[in-house]
C-alpha cells in the first residue's frame, strides 16, 4: 500500500481571495462556502499563496479593536505567512507542518506554486487514524508563549 499524498485528502480548488479584496467580500465568501479560512492569493497567474484570512482574524483584528471591518482590505487583517505543502507531499509532511506551526489549516500548492487546495484538521480526521489526529490536535492546541503571557 502506498503512502497517501496530500492530494488524496485535500479540499480541491478552495475559495480564495486577494490582498486587495475588502474584508466584507472575504467574510461573505467564508459564509457562502461554509468555511473558516480562505487562502489569500496573488491576483496574477499562477495564483501563489500570500497568506490566509480566517473568521477569527476578522473578529480579532477589527471588531475586537472597534474598527469597522467594512472599511478594511484583506491585507489589513490577514495572516501574512503562507504555510504551504505540495500536493505530492506525503500526508505525514502536512501533519508535521501543522503540528510544528500550530495551525489548523494549510494551503496546498501544485508544481507551479499555485494554490490548488487546502487541508484542514477535519480532512486529516477523515483520513488518518484517531491516534495521529489526536496527537496533532493536542500539538496544535498547546498555548503559545505569546498567548499565555499576561496582557501588558
Amino acid at each position: 500500500m502506498s503512502t497517501p499524498q496530500v492530494s488524496d485528502i485535500m479540499t480541491e480548488a478552495p475559495a480564495t481571495c486577494s490582498v486587495d479584496d475588502d474584508v466584507g467580500t472575504a467574510a461573505k465568501a467564508l459564509a457562502e462556502h461554509d468555511c473558516g479560512a480562505l487562502p489569500v492569493v496573488e491576483d496574477t497567474s499562477p495564483r501563489r499563496p500570500r497568506g490566509m484570512i480566517t473568521d477569527r482574524d476578522i473578529v480579532m483584528r477589527t471588531v475586537a479593536e472597534d474598527i469597522n471591518p467594512l472599511k478594511m482590505k484583506v491585507a489589513d487583517v490577514m495572516t501574512n505567512v503562507a504555510l504551504i505543502v505540495n500536493a505530492d507531499d506525503p500526508v505525514e509532511t502536512c501533519l508535521n507542518v501543522m503540528k510544528d506551526n500550530q495551525v489548523r489549516r494549510i494551503v496546498v500548492v501544485d508544481g507551479t506554486g499555485a494554490c490548488c487546495g487546502i487541508v484542514s484538521q477535519a480532512d486529516l480526521a477523515r483520513h488518518l487514524n484517531p491516534a495521529q489526529v489526536g496527537d496533532m490536535v493536542k500539538q496544535v492546541s498547546q498555548p503559545t508563549e505569546q498567548a499565555s503571557a499576561p496582557a501588558g
